[in-house]
């Protein structure tokens, strides 16, 4: 129950829409469903709130753990300066990701969205604090996943992409560091402000035409600049799959250049492949079947959700129980939760948050951001490289054995 934020600015509260949280949260007041609320000048940011670190540092603004002290419950508050959205043309970008949230949430893999909220100067979201760290950490950690293991993410990360096709959005930002994990291991899809809204289920549907996305996961059709739809999501979760188990994207180079051409042109050859040659049939055909150039014969071109569900290698699986999250995780989470008191961590939170609150322009006072105020990538730090290699290790990996640095998967493995 988020209550800190805002203080006591008074607005009159609208009814809850039909599917938004209603259960642990039911009475919280939510002013993310106030349309048009703009907290007055003046308003206290985090009133009630403990800063106990920054999450995370992106271009438009931060991300802050906060404990509130009434609950202790611990949250996940993403800050975004407006004058930074409006220089870089996000506006657009944060009321979509809004939308996602509300529309296709609450969900067992999605990441719950608390409240949203502007003030004159930023816009604000408050997420679930999730302590289980991310999919990047779980590769560290583990090294390569072995076949069943990796089957169990792929199966809950194939009914989260369901979801949001099901409200007509494409995520567009599968990667390992959107992927965040709970305390038992459930994942958790994060990070929409890359999502697009397509006109059809078709699979020929090419409605969404700018270029978005990290570049090892871009599917041909976004390369190819002749538009996209939902199929684009089902081309980057074979990508993913394929690393999951060999620890290093299939079509790789540090030429952009190259890499694409590869993306466009390249036939993967996983029976020949040192690292997916001991994959059972399933699986090869499994990432064979999504990772295929024509949009009209990929897995998930004709049924979606339900036609990868139903691909021979999830075979076994209970998908009931794995929405009710009645399955074990396989591999316990990376990360622990926060050591509690910890000051430089706090120090850091509260000199960022000065940094972002302190930037203030022109214009911001004037810009409201429609559906209800968003920010993006909470572990956006980017880094000029496009390699990654987690080895070939199945198990007692250091978080230096891999090799090559990542602007595409987010920040080194030991600089969390």
């Amino acid at each position: 129950m988020f209550k800190c934020c805002l203080g006591g600015a008074a607005a009159k509260e609208k009814e809850r829409p039909q599917g938004a949280p209603s259960d642990i949260h039911k009475n919280f007041s939510d002013r993310a469903y106030l349309d048009g609320f703009v907290a007055p000048a003046g308003t206290p940011m985090l009133p009630g709130c403990d800063l106990e670190g920054v999450l995370g540092k992106g271009t438009f603004g931060s991300v802050m753990l906060v404990r509130e002290r009434s609950t202790q419950e611990r949250f996940a508050v993403k800050i975004m300066n407006k004058e930074h959205l409006l220089r870089e043309n996000q506006l657009e970008n944060t009321t979509v990701e809004r939308q996602v949230l509300r529309n296709a949430g609450p969900h067992p893999f999605i990441v719950e969205c608390h409240s949203g909220f502007q003030t004159e100067d930023v816009v604000v979201l408050v997420l679930e604090y999730l302590s289980g760290g991310d999919m990047f950490d779980l590769l560290a950690k583990n090294g390569t996943l072995e076949e069943e293991e990796a089957k169990f993410y792929l199966a809950e990360l194939a009914v989260a992409i369901g979801e949001l096709h099901r409200f007509k959005f494409v995520w567009r930002d599968v990667k390992l560091e959107n992927i965040l994990m709970d305390e038992l291991g459930h994942i958790r899809i994060t990070d929409f402000g890359l999502a697009g809204r397509y006109a059809s289920g078709q699979a020929t549907d090419t409605s969404i035409k700018d270029i978005s996305g990290t570049a090892v996961y871009q599917a041909p059709e976004i390369l190819s600049r002749k538009g996209h739809g939902r199929i684009v999501d089902w081309w980057a979760l074979g990508i993913l799959g394929y690393i999951l188990v060999a620890g290093r994207p299939p079509f790789r180079s540090d030429d952009y250049a190259e890499l694409f051409n590869k993306i466009e042109n390249e036939e993967l050859d996983l029976d020949n492949d040192d690292r997916t040659k001991i994959l059972s049939t399933e699986m090869k055909n499994f990432i064979n079947g999504l990772l295929v150039k024509d949009v009209n014969k990929r897995l998930g071109s004709q049924g979606d959700a339900e036609e990868v569900k139903g691909h021979p290698f999830f075979e076994g699986i209970s998908w009931e129980e794995l929405e009710k999250m009645e399955i074990p995780a396989p591999l316990e989470p990376p990360l622990q939760p926060p050591v509690k008191g910890d000051t430089v961590q706090k120090a850091e939170a509260e000199q960022w948050l000065r940094e972002v609150m302190g930037k203030k322009g022109k214009h911001p006072k004037h810009v409201q951001v429609a559906d209800y105020k968003h920010i993006r990538n909470e572990y956006k730090n980017r880094r000029n490289s496009i390699g990654l290699d987690f080895g070939n290790t199945h198990s007692e990996q250091s978080r230096k054995t891999w090799t090559g640095t990542t602007d595409d998967f987010g920040r080194l493995a030991t600089g969390f």
